[in-house]
């Protein structure tokens, strides 16, 4: 009943946008190759500002790959986004809309329990269960003429199960680890990770975006940069993670990065596709970023599994359906071409015992992209 509701809203939604936005369809700038990233997120980044600060446990890290551009498009590669967004509707919306980016993500994340249990082979029943998803992602975000209004649509599918999570973070902690007997251990127990030995896995996410302010003061044609900018998003996740949620985000310094593209967090509900639809302007920025993400969760996999059995997993009462999300960071690009970003990530606990804690981590986002140009 409530995945009914949330796919009811999601229809509202897109009825809304396509007639209060009366857009024109120009489909303008998108070229086929606009830029490439490499996302990395790792808890034991915390470490590196205080002993103690790097707990080890919940979500261990994550690695990734993009590619943005229109080729996404072009290539039929986000064919499984696109006829989804058809079933909903959504690919209206896109149509109305004058601005495209699309980008396509391979990339895995993997959760572990805490750190000091690593080298337990049997499951650990009062802590998170280990978990690794690997997936293939488009994500198509569109802006309507105004710019003021944007719908980014995503869609993933892989699997749950798979041994690379195991193996990056026995990697990482091998790097990482000052003598054979010391922490961080080698993860031993990762045979109980939820559906071991693989299952197919899907996501879809939506996000309705709405800019709430821009620094209008220094925003005309003379000056290609802003101070400022604030903006919203209704989010809607159906799949291994299903929930509903909203984010709002602000960035503050020299910014000439589309808004609707940018994402504190891409790992989290959408990829973030760089590039850019006008090639004049080459300059470089430099901003802080900050975002604040509630969410009511009606399902997580990576605690409570799908079909397949496994070893340890929790049950609804035991998973907390209520969660925040704080990102903050900054973002800079060097040389027109490169862009280094770094956040910190602060999540509330998951669920329910009495290891449950919260969790943090930091995440570094290497991007090498087209040059991008005012808003």
């Amino acid at each position: 009943m409530l995945l009914r509701s949330l796919l009811f809203i999601l229809l509202c939604n897109s009825a809304n946008l396509v007639s209060a936005q009366q857009t024109i369809n120009i489909k303008t700038g998108e070229r086929c190759f606009t830029g490439g990233s490499i996302l990395f997120d790792e808890d034991f980044f915390m470490g590196l500002f205080g002993q103690g600060r790097n707990l080890d446990r919940d979500y261990t890290g994550g690695l990734g790959f993009t590619a943005s551009g229109a080729f996404v498009e072009k290539s039929w590669i986000n064919l499984l986004e696109r006829a989804t967004n058809r079933f909903f509707t959504l690919d209206r919306v896109h149509n109305s809309n004058a601005f495209h980016f699309h980008s396509m993500r391979i990339g895995f994340t993997a959760f572990s329990p805490r750190g000091v249990d690593l080298k337990v082979t049997t499951p650990i029943t009062d802590d998170r269960p280990y978990a690794c998803i690997a997936m293939l992602t488009t994500t198509h975000t569109s802006i309507d003429n105004l710019r003021e209004n944007a719908l980014t649509t995503e869609f993933g599918i892989g699997s749950f199960g798979s041994m690379i999570g195991r193996d990056v973070q026995t990697w990482v902690h091998g790097l990482t680890r000052t003598c054979d007997t010391c922490r961080p251990y080698d993860p031993l127990g990762w045979h109980n990770q939820i559906s071991d030995g693989g299952e197919i896995t899907a996501q879809y996410n939506v996000s309705f975006k709405k800019l709430i302010t821009v620094d209008n003061k220094i925003r005309n044609a003379s000056s290609p940069w802003v101070l400022y900018d604030v903006f919203l998003s209704r989010d809607i996740n159906v799949g291994h993670f299903t929930a509903i949620g909203s984010t709002i985000t602000g960035r503050f310094g020299i910014i000439r990065s589309n808004w609707a593209v940018f994402n504190s967090s891409p790992f989290g509900p959408q990829s973030q596709a760089s590039g850019d639809d006008n090639a004049k302007i080459r300059n470089s920025e430099l901003y802080l970023f900050g975002s604040i993400r509630p969410k009511g969760i009606l399902y997580n996999a990576a605690l409570q599994g799908q079909t397949k059995s496994s070893a340890h997993t929790f049950r609804s009462n035991q998973v907390n359906h209520l969660g925040l999300q704080l990102d903050a960071g900054v973002s800079a690009t060097f040389g027109c071409f490169f862009t280094l970003t770094a956040a910190y990530t602060y999540r509330t606990a998951e669920f329910k015992s009495s290891k449950a804690r919260p969790h943090e981590w930091i995440g570094i986002y290497l991007s090498a992209h087209c040059p991008f140009y005012r808003k």
